[in-house]
């Protein structure tokens, strides 16, 4: 994915203001799988010793329609530590998977990836069953863009951690997890992870109530089969 003029100009605002250790591009911009549900760039800001906050990033962002930047400390980054929503281990591994520098040292690059463990699969499949819930109320209250967003990401991340725990693999994108979606774990649920990533692909699709009720299952049974594997074998190392 090309990136735009106006956010390339945006990171060197950045850069020529703080002058940070680095400036990279993660999330669904660096997996380009980044679709119509209002499409932005993701920049994370490495910086060590004087502090850089996200309302000195908001300050020096020269396009905030299409550029998102947040900080990091180098100090907790490097141990894969970051004070975000999300389970640290899960969002290093797919952050150093996937991302890429824009601008001074090369970072992500060189930094060894996290271990993953069942406990930590326990904590994402508790996120994502957030989202699905999100997504019901969204659906509720009529915000349907919304829903779709909150179902499709929810659904597909949720898969991510069932590959995950019987595959020991890790797909950084929505391709990747429908293409290791295959085993006979997925049985039941191949339909809604096809209608999943169907509205991906065109947000257009409409989006059911049983959609939204399934995923939810989905999401039930995915955590139940995390339980029963951190019951017979504790909290091994699965990557």
């Amino acid at each position: 994915m090309e990136i735009p003029r106006s956010v390339l100009k945006a990171v060197e605002s950045v850069v020529d203001k703080f002058k940070p250790l680095s400036v990279f591009l993660y999330g669904s911009g660096a997996r380009r799988d980044a679709k119509k549900f209002g499409t932005d760039y993701e920049m994370g800001v490495i910086y060590r010793g004087k502090k850089i906050s996200r309302m000195d990033l908001v300050k020096a962002n020269t396009d905030p329609a299409k550029a998102r930047f947040y900080p990091f400390d180098y100090k907790d980054f490097r141990k894969h530590k970051a004070y975000v929503p999300f389970i640290d281990p899960l969002f290093f591994y797919e952050l150093l998977t996937t991302a890429r520098t824009l601008a001074r040292e090369k970072i992500v690059e060189t930094l060894p990836k996290p271990s993953i463990c069942v406990a930590d699969l326990i904590g994402e499949i508790g996120f994502e069953k957030g989202f699905a819930f999100a997504a019901f109320l969204d659906w509720r209250n009529g915000d349907l863009m919304m829903a779709k967003n909150h179902f499709s990401k929810s659904c597909l991340f949720g898969a991510r951690c069932l590959i995950i725990l019987h595959q020991r693999k890790f797909p950084a994108s929505y391709t990747e997890i429908i293409r290791l979606s295959k085993g006979k774990e997925f049985r039941e649920w191949r339909g809604l992870l096809r209608q999943a990533m169907k509205i991906r692909l065109k947000p257009r699709t409409k989006l059911g109530k049983s959609d939204v009720f399934d995923n939810m299952a989905f999401l039930s049974s995915v955590r139940e089969a995390i339980t029963e594997v951190l019951k017979k074998k504790g909290n091994i190392r699965l990557l």
